[in-house]
């Protein structure tokens, strides 16, 4: 009497699919991974962006008042630091660590008269966010102001 032999697969046939397929989920995981660091790095220069537009437009408000207190302000260089922007130690916004009292933005004001009037005012704003170098982002902003009809109460 003989017994019938039921054929089995072979064990080293399944271990080697179970690496392939390991394999693949690997490589499928770190496409994901790499895509989601990109989109956050937009997200994150996006940010800096708009941070460094709205630093030029407070740069404008504050030459505005300045000129608005004294005619022959002629601008000035205002560092703020993270905790007057509002930011933790813990979250910093570049590559390098920063206190809270070190410069993270920098605006740069500069007032220049006109000479077709002296009542005019040439204004030049740069603000840069954040310091880093790496991942600075700058906004500029350039306007016309009449001393005169800014102290009546308008803006540019």
């Amino acid at each position: 009497m003989t017994r019938a032999r039921v054929a089995k697969a072979p064990r080293g046939l399944t271990v080697v699919a179970m690496i392939v397929c390991l394999i693949i989920l690997t490589l499928v995981s770190g496409a994901i991974l790499k895509v989601s660091i990109a989109h956050r790095e937009l997200a994150r220069e996006r940010e800096h962006r708009l941070q460094a537009e709205w630093l030029a437009e407070s740069g404008a408000e504050r030459a505005i008042a300045r000129l608005n207190r004294d005619r022959d302000y002629t601008g000035e260089i205002w560092n703020l630091s993270r905790n007057e922007l509002g930011l933790s130690a813990s979250a910093p916004t570049g590559s390098q660590p920063e206190s809270l009292g070190e410069p993270a933005a920098r605006i740069t004001i500069a007032v220049a008269r006109d000479p077709a009037g002296s009542n005019r005012r040439d204004v030049s704003i740069k603000a840069d966010y954040p310091l880093v170098e790496a991942r600075r982002a700058r906004h500029s902003k350039e306007f016309m102001i009449d001393l005169e009809s800014s102290q009546k109460g308008t803006t540019p």
